[in-house]
């Protein structure tokens, strides 16, 4: 969790290197963290979230914050069924949080 606040105030301060670096520093103490992965989609490039997701769903496909990062990307270009879907998904796997 310390990892994604730091990089969150340096990719907002403009250290975007720095955030990077972090970020991928994070992902290789903790692989399978969703939280990680789900900071690490956001902060992407347009053109670079959707091989991050993939990545992404590769190592915890099960994890809620993944999916709704995936469905938060299909919102952003307009697909909105597939997003519904998603979020469809998300609510299943954890009742709760939906």
């Amino acid at each position: 969790y310390l990892h994604v606040q730091r990089e969150r105030k340096l990719s907002t301060g403009g250290d975007v290197h720095a955030a990077e670096k972090l970020m991928a520093q994070a992902l290789q103490e903790c692989p399978e963290s969703g939280l990680l992965w789900s900071a690490h989609i956001g902060m992407a490039p347009r053109q670079v979230r959707k091989s991050r997701c993939a990545d992404a769903l590769k190592r915890c496909d099960k994890d809620v914050r993944v999916i709704g990062a995936v469905a938060r990307l299909f919102w952003a270009d307009g697909k909105l069924d597939k997003a519904r879907s998603w979020l469809t998904r998300a609510t299943s796997l954890a009742p709760d949080d939906g």
